[in-house]
């Protein structure tokens, strides 16, 4: 039918396969259309793209939700949703 999620089935091992993924942690700008962020629980430094809307949250401990994808050898972050947790980074990298 139209609308529904067809089942995930064999095809799915051929294309990216993407993992729910939830970061917290300070998020500051790595360049032009790439942020980065140190998981507050992993201290894992994760580098993404993302669009420019993202902009507001710069330098403000937020929590992005979305989905760890791996190509090949190579994994990227896709965030989908931000929410500020604090308007501020409780330690600004650096500083």
């Amino acid at each position: 039918m139209p609308g529904q999620q067809p089942s995930a089935g064999p095809q799915q091992s051929e294309q990216a396969q993407g993992e729910a993924t939830n970061l917290t942690g300070c998020l500051t700008k790595a360049g032009s259309g790439q942020y980065s962020i140190v998981d507050d629980k992993t201290q894992k430094h994760v580098t993404f793209a993302a669009p420019d809307k993202i902009e507001p949250y710069v330098n403000q401990t937020v929590e992005l939700s979305g989905e760890t994808v791996t190509r090949g050898a190579a994994t990227s972050f896709v965030p989908q949703s931000v929410k500020r947790v604090s308007a501020s980074c409780q330690a600004a990298p650096g500083k």
